[in-house]
C-alpha cells in the first residue's frame, strides 16, 4: 500500500481476528484515497481508529488501554471505536470520555471518512454510530 503525504495522518490498530485485519486494510485504503498518511499507532496522527476485539475478557481490556492510548499521543484527535467489541460492549464503550465515535457496524460500508474540528463532518454511506 502506498501512502501518500499530506497534513492528515490517520493511525490503526487492529485487535484480534482476520477479518478484523482486513476491515483495517480496507479503511487505510479509503482513508490513503483521500488523502490521508497512514502513521504508526503510537504517533502522532489527526485520527486514531481501534478496530475492537471481544473474544476474552483480556482482548475487552486490550481494547479499551488502546483507546485510551491514542488520546495520550493526541488530545486532540478524533478516536474511533470499530469492531466487535464496539458492537457488544457500546453501552460501556460511551462511558469513555476520549471516545468520539462509536460505529455499530463495520466500517466497510462507509466510502469516505472527513474530519473538521474534531466532529465527523461527512460519513457516507450506509451506517449507524453513535457519538
Amino acid at each position: 500500500m502506498e501512502y501518500k503525504n499530506s497534513n492528515k495522518k490517520v493511525a490503526f490498530c487492529s485487535l484480534g481476528c482476520k477479518v478484523n485485519q482486513y476491515e483495517t486494510n480496507a479503511m487505510a485504503q479509503k482513508f490513503v484515497a483521500n488523502g490521508y498518511e497512514i502513521v504508526e499507532f503510537d504517533e502522532y496522527a489527526d485520527v486514531y481508529i481501534v478496530n475492537t476485539c471481544t473474544v476474552t475478557n483480556i482482548a475487552d481490556r486490550k481494547s479499551r488501554q488502546m483507546l485510551r492510548r491514542a488520546k495520550e499521543i493526541n488530545k486532540d484527535a478524533t478516536l474511533v471505536a470499530c469492531g466487535c467489541y464496539a458492537q457488544v460492549a457500546k453501552e460501556e464503550l460511551k462511558k469513555i470520555p476520549e471516545i468520539d465515535l462509536i460505529s455499530v457496524i463495520s466500517f466497510l460500508q462507509i466510502y469516505i471518512l472527513e474530519f473538521r474540528n474534531k466532529q465527523a463532518h461527512r460519513l457516507i454511506g450506509r451506517y449507524k454510530y453513535l457519538a
